[in-house]
């Protein structure tokens, strides 16, 4: 992440990782049109739906007009190669959705 822009920002994007990467960083830059103070947490399902891991839940406060970033630093080493997705949910609800590939 380049910490230096202001909100934080991903320096490279890509969705396809190699167990030769140490890690991913997911990271959501939150845009809100309301009023949100709850708790976060991502998690990553396999292809056939099953939860495969699943983060700490986060407190999290977003007031309209008030941009910021969220992220979180995973381990791909620990997942098997195939294509998974990341949910990030805010409460219990998904705000965001994506799919990756952790190749050989």
């Amino acid at each position: 992440l380049e910490r230096k822009e202001n909100p934080v920002w991903p320096s490279e994007a890509k969705d396809v990782f190699s167990h030769r990467d140490p890690q991913m960083v997911v990271f959501v830059l939150w845009n809100p049109q309301e009023k949100f103070k709850g708790r976060t947490v991502l998690r990553i399902y396999d292809l056939d739906n099953k939860l495969i891991a699943e983060t700490k839940a986060l407190k999290l406060t977003l007031r309209p007009g008030q941009r910021t970033g969220s992220s979180w630093t995973l381990r791909i080493s620990t997942l098997a190669a195939g294509i998974y997705r990341v949910d990030v949910l805010l409460d219990a609800s998904p705000a965001w959705r994506n799919y990756f590939r952790v190749t050989e």
